[in-house]
């Protein structure tokens, strides 16, 4: 049996939810070096819409932006995708005790700025890693 990386065999698709521009720019430009496609809206409504027209392997979100952020994509995704919520990573600027209690509940990586592009990069391949071994289990 021949086993090929996941990065040779796939380029995945990524949705980057921030509405801090600079935020967004930083994780699109962090994970287009990997070869990945990236997709960037800067509200949550537009990132639902996006989620109902195309099939993201990725969905990295920023945690209390303004309007639909991070937490309210993964209710509304829980409610209408729940797959979905396996593929999430969040990013948010500062730690804060209701957010810490959320993303445990939720199981969803958090990373806290300051955020290293490794970091980044190694969070968003653990979760692909996850999905991937949880469709090879399926087969």
């Amino acid at each position: 049996m021949l086993l090929l990386s996941y990065d040779v065999m796939h380029e995945q698709r990524i949705l980057v939810v921030s509405a801090t521009p600079d935020t967004a720019s930083w994780i699109s430009e962090t994970l287009e070096a990997t070869g990945d496609r990236i997709d960037v809206v800067t509200d949550g409504r537009d990132a639902f819409q996006r989620v109902w027209d195309a099939n993201y392997d990725i969905i990295v979100a920023e945690l209390g932006g303004p309007g639909v952020d991070g937490r309210d994509l993964y209710m509304a995704f829980q409610n209408t995708w729940p797959e979905l919520t396996r593929r999430m990573v969040f990013v948010c600027a500062e730690a804060n005790p209701t957010v810490e209690a959320f993303a445990l509940r939720a199981a969803v990586p958090v990373l806290r700025a300051p955020v290293s592009p490794d970091d980044l990069r190694e969070t968003v391949r653990n979760v692909s890693g996850f999905r991937r071994s949880r469709a090879l289990l399926a087969k």
